[in-house]
């Protein structure tokens, strides 16, 4: 999965009530803010990436991205290389970043014409 979301020009991340539980979905969200930063980096157009927020999710708040982020890591063994792209940052930062940047709302309950 983390070669396919380093190889995506664009990303969509439904977050859903589950999302911040989940290893694979915390290890994709900071591969995404890292293609971003080596595109960038390298000169070259980044990914884009929008985040869609579904009912039932609410966005982190600080103890999670200092406690729950380094142990979600270390459960999908991704930890060590996550360190080593991070150049001294600390685990956290890059998905901090990204849910920083807020998220479309997407009502399940709208009509066809609003969705």
């Amino acid at each position: 999965m983390l070669r396919a979301v380093e190889a995506s020009r664009a990303l969509l991340v439904l977050l859903s009530q589950g999302t911040l539980a989940a290893p694979e979905q915390i290890t994709a969200i900071e591969q995404i803010v890292l293609s971003i930063e080596k595109a960038e980096n390298a000169g070259l157009p980044p990914p884009s990436a929008i985040s869609m927020s579904l009912p039932g999710f609410q966005f982190p708040a600080d103890e999670f991205y200092s406690e729950k982020v380094p142990k979600l890591l270390a459960e999908k063994d991704v930890l060590p290389q996550v360190q080593e792209a991070s150049q001294g940052q600390v685990p956290g930062t890059r998905i901090r970043s990204f849910f920083q940047q807020g998220a479309v709302q997407f009502s399940v309950g709208a009509s066809e014409r609003t969705i």
